[in-house]
């Protein structure tokens, strides 16, 4: 009843006391499944990704199994999933959804099996594979439940969600936006905080990727504001990071840095990992910036070490470009050209054109500095030319100025070799 009515705080202390006080012919019954189901939920989203939140999780998984419970399965599937997200651990949410379809396929419910291609389409949207992500949110949409109660399939809510971010990824911009207005709206609707919250945080990013700032900002407001309200601790550590984000783009840099220092900090302290390489991503170029390259050099190595460990994400090849960055900043131009190669090498294979048109501009100033201007205006023209849309974008918009920019000075090369050739 608390988590129906998103009292997580609630349900918190009270399933907390339940649980201490159930006695021994209580245990391993339906009513312990759903306090432990309760307790891990609502302490993940109030406390953190904490052992004690999983292992309430995993003990209300195995009683629902024991009882056979197949609602509960799906639930606490897509709740560990969920924990496993948070955590990083993006390799590991692909085998819980791929368990969540097969308990779906037996119940054979189409909100069901809509909401396991939500929780696979997640699962490879994480891991980078966007073309995976887009073909299982496309893969269902639900008839009406034929069953009564559906809130075991909460991932098929708002569908909007992913889909916006996989758009911006494959390099449909102006599709993303719009896909992000409709999550906002059915985020409304349901008037639940933790779909509120992911919605504006996902949102968030796009509106960051597309370099709208101020509407970046509007969001972590929005974001602090409701995550407090409803006690979401975690939450509000990536309200400010993002509001340091917010304060990097806009050139208040050592303030931008102050806060994301400190979200990165709670965050980590509260294994909450889903948020923290996009933040330590803003925390590098702020450094940067300031011109303290050993800081960023170390933040960025950091992030790229702790997203391997666990398996690899869709965001290394935007840490592998930063890096490329920060190295020609230093000057150490062969490594960043391997850098730059390596994240649109990854890029492309994660079907990621966006970030590969980023690593590209990028790579094409490194190649222009360098005098080699044909090669990247054939390298940076080539990535470009895939798009069909977004060009009024901030991305889209600085390789059209770098592609005009090399333009003009081989027109200038030419008429100094040659002043005949002046129009």
């Amino acid at each position: 009843m608390f988590t129906k009515f998103s009292l997580l705080s609630e349900c918190f202390q009270w399933t907390k006391k339940a649980l201490s006080a159930l006695g021994e012919g209580a245990s391993a019954t339906q009513c312990e499944m759903e306090l432990q189901a309760a307790f891990g939920h609502s302490m993940m989203f109030t406390k953190g990704n904490s052992d004690r939140a999983l292992a309430a999780l995993m003990r209300g998984l195995k009683l629902a199994e024991e009882l056979e419970d197949r609602f509960y399965q799906f639930r606490l599937l897509s709740d560990l999933h969920m924990f496993r997200l948070r955590t990083g651990k993006y390799q590991d949410t692909l085998a819980l959804a791929k368990r969540a379809q097969a308990v779906a396929d037996e119940i054979d419910d189409p909100i069901g099996l809509s909401a396991a291609h939500r929780l696979l389409s997640t699962s490879h949207h994480l891991v980078g594979n966007q073309a995976e992500a887009l073909a299982h949110l496309e893969t269902w949409q639900p008839p009406p439940s034929q069953v009564t109660d559906t809130s075991a399939f909460n991932a098929s809510r708002i569908p909007q969600i992913g889909l916006s971010r996989v758009l911006w990824l494959l390099g449909y911009p102006d599709r993303a936006v719009r896909a992000v207005r409709r999550a906002d709206e059915e985020a409304i609707n349901i008037r639940s905080p933790v779909p509120f919250c992911i919605v504006t945080i996902w949102g968030a990013s796009v509106f960051g990727w597309l370099g709208d700032w101020d509407a970046v900002d509007q969001r972590a407001d929005r974001l602090i504001a409701y995550a407090t309200k409803y006690c979401l601790d975690p939450h509000i550590a990536v309200g400010r990071g993002l509001k340091g984000t917010v304060l990097i783009n806009r050139g208040e840099i050592e303030r931008g840095i102050e806060l994301l220092h400190g979200s990165l900090l709670k965050l980590r302290a509260d294994h909450y990992e889903l948020y923290a390489p996009s933040l330590s991503q803003a925390l590098a170029e702020g450094l940067g910036i300031s011109g303290r390259l050993v800081e960023a050099m170390a933040v960025v190595n950091d992030t790229i070490a702790i997203v391997n460990s666990n398996g690899g994400s869709f965001d290394l090849p935007e840490l592998l470009r930063i890096k490329g960055t920060l190295l020609m900043q230093i000057g150490d131009h062969a490594g960043a050209e391997e850098s730059l190669r390596s994240a649109i090498d990854l890029a492309e294979r994660q079907s990621a054109l966006s970030l590969q048109l980023r690593a590209a501009t990028s790579l094409a100033r490194l190649k222009v500095h360098r005098g080699h201007s044909n090669e990247a205006r054939e390298m940076l023209a080539e990535v470009y030319g895939r798009f069909v849309e977004g060009f009024d974008t901030a991305d889209l918009h600085a390789a059209r100025v770098l592609l005009d920019e090399i333009g003009l000075q081989r027109l200038r090369s030419r008429t100094k070799a040659d002043p005949a050739a002046s129009p």
